[in-house]
């Protein structure tokens, strides 16, 4: 699809990933790796403002973000480099929104222009259920 450099209104899509931890322990002779990480996916509205050579875009978006934290077996003399019994100890679906915006400073005028893309986004998402310590 051709895209329409003096477009105003657009309708954008949002697909991400974020590992945001993992722990290893080694209190065996082969390490735990547990995982935590978070995929997105959204589409909302854009706008866009020609500012001169500058471009600013303000965008917003609604959908879903998918948690997943996993663990397995790795190390040891006869597994390193390799993981071992990886299972999923949790999963949750949940909805999520976004704001986003960046600004396009025009950097040569070819076909096409040559940019230099500068921006933020935002993600927020419902709660979601996780893992939780029990002492027994």
């Amino acid at each position: 699809m051709r895209r329409d450099s003096t477009a105003l209104l657009s309708l954008r899509g949002t697909l991400g990933f974020i590992s945001y931890g993992s722990v290893y322990s080694c209190r065996v002779g082969m390490d735990l790796d547990t995982r935590n990480d978070i995929v997105f996916l959204g589409v909302g509205p854009g706008l866009a403002i020609q500012l001169g050579p500058i471009r600013t875009h303000a965008r917003g978006s609604l959908g879903i973000g998918y948690f997943v934290t996993t663990s397995g077996l790795s190390g040891g003399d006869d597994w390193t480099g390799q993981s071992y019994a990886n299972t999923y100890n949790f999963d949750d679906l949940v909805f999520q929104k976004g704001l986003g915006g960046c600004s396009e400073p025009r950097l040569s005028n070819g076909r096409p222009p040559g940019c230099l893309v500068i921006g933020t986004d935002y993600h927020h998402s419902g709660m979601a259920s996780s893992l939780s310590c029990i002492n027994r």
